[in-house]
């Protein structure tokens, strides 16, 4: 991956981290399991299309929906 997906993911990860500091929560595993991380390394185009805020709540939905 390049150095701006890079960035990308770290800053998603940043505020899922903010978000749920309250929680015991692993946000890297949390992502890696998610569509975004697939999306991502697939189509990073579409994905930095939207921001950072967008993909947390996403990713923190679909982890939602698989409990």
């Amino acid at each position: 991956m390049n150095v701006h997906i890079e960035y990308f993911i770290k800053c998603v990860t940043e505020i899922l981290e903010k978000d749920l500091k309250e929680h015991a929560v692993d946000v890297p595993n949390m992502i890696q399991q998610s569509t975004f991380y697939e999306l991502i390394r697939e189509e990073p185009l579409f994905v930095t299309h939207y921001p950072p805020e967008y993909w947390s709540d996403e990713i923190y939905k679909e982890q939602i929906e698989r409990k």
